[in-house]
């Protein structure tokens, strides 16, 4: 009978630890976003994101009428709370005027030496005004 009880426990205390662990993992997983405010030329368009990669960056590429006029990597894992920050132009190739411009999450493979496939995107407008 002692021997039936300890086993029940055993299998009671598995099942509850093995249920905190699940909710654990489930509560702890963030979707992939990632939002850019829109910017002034010259300026600084915000970066926020939600991700539970290791070593996430943010890649924003801009557009003067489909012409690539900017490209910029951002490492967000040295800024995780506050995100970080696009810094828009000058360029050689943009000196002004309004750009169109997307932004990516990305994962950096150390191993590879080389980022993921998009994990999020969005877009952003940039403004040669404020």
């Amino acid at each position: 009978m002692k021997n039936m009880k300890r086993q029940i426990l055993s299998a009671l205390a598995s099942a509850v630890f093995l249920a905190a662990v699940s909710t654990a993992s489930v509560t702890a997983a963030k979707p992939n976003q990632i939002a850019v405010t829109d910017g002034t030329f010259a300026g600084e368009a915000s970066i926020t994101f939600s991700t539970n990669l290791e070593r996430p960056w943010a890649y924003a590429e801009c557009f003067q009428d489909g012409v690539l006029v900017y490209a910029q990597f951002v490492a967000l894992y040295d800024h995780p709370q506050q995100g970080d920050t696009f810094r828009l132009g000058p360029t050689p190739s943009w000196q002004g005027g309004d750009a169109e411009c997307t932004a990516d999450l990305l994962a950096y493979i150390g191993r590879s030496g080389t980022f993921s496939n998009p994990k999020a995107t969005t877009t952003f407008h940039v403004s040669d005004v404020p």
